[in-house]
């Protein structure tokens, strides 16, 4: 009797791990980003199935275009770029990238420049180099001051 208990939870195991495969193949190509999980049995009539996120999969990326003015300099479009892995709630992830931002623009005041203004404000779930890519498409002069790592701890 037991032989055939453990034979059982074998093959449980086996056909678990086999859709676990296929739906991490599906989620991994992008084709489908959302597992369809249908809460009852076909019948009823209404559709009672829920789109569950497969995975939180990538970084966040804040950029802030930056006007800069000394006594002798006066710059603009300068990208300050903050980036973070994806954890457990986006919200916070977003709230720790942006006071990344606002610590280094106070260096930036404190130690080189009189006034600091924002010219424009982006925060999209990508990575940072791709997004600097995008907007350096849009606006030809911008320019790059550093791409943060809000992972590190500070």
């Amino acid at each position: 009797m037991s032989l055939s208990l453990r034979k059982g939870f074998v093959f449980s195991a086996l056909i678990l791990l086999s859709i676990y495969s296929s739906a991490k193949k599906h989620v991994v190509s992008g084709s489908m980003p959302f597992l369809k999980i249908s809460l009852f049995k076909d019948g009823g009539g209404k559709d009672d199935s829920v789109y569950v996120p497969a995975r939180k999969i990538g970084k966040i990326c804040s950029c802030q275009v930056l006007e800069l003015q000394s006594t002798n300099h006066h710059h603009r479009n300068f990208a300050v770029l903050a980036e973070k892995t994806n954890g457990r709630s986006v919200f916070s992830d977003i709230v720790k990238v942006n006071r990344i931002l606002e610590k280094e623009k106070k260096h930036i005041q404190f130690l080189f420049y009189d006034k600091l203004s924002v010219v424009n404000s982006v925060t999209e779930a990508t990575d940072c180099r791709s997004l600097y890519s995008k907007l350096k498409f849009k606006n030809r002069s911008l320019m790059l001051y550093d791409i943060l790592d809000a992972d590190v701890r500070r």
